[in-house]
């Protein structure tokens, strides 16, 4: 039995997305964690301007991690 060219992209699409979103996934993870590691170098030159710019970043890879978004309310508020 030979599968046609119109059913291997049948397959073959849905693999492709699964994919992509995966990657995507996986490189938003790695963004936010190099930033986290810039802000928390800053947090201890006490470079509370660069930090709070890097704890931006990674609130956009982990909006609900709520130890984040209190480590950024504090640096915000020493920024000040």
């Amino acid at each position: 039995m030979r599968l046609s060219a119109k059913r291997v992209w049948l397959a073959l699409v849905p693999l492709l997305i699964l994919l992509l979103v995966a990657a995507y996934r996986v490189g938003l993870h790695f963004w936010g964690k190099h930033h986290l590691r810039v802000a928390q170098e800053a947090l201890e030159r006490h470079d509370f301007r660069e930090a709070s710019l890097h704890l931006k970043k990674c609130l956009v890879a982990r909006p609900g991690d709520l130890d984040l978004r209190l480590l950024a309310a504090r640096t915000a508020r020493r920024h000040d």
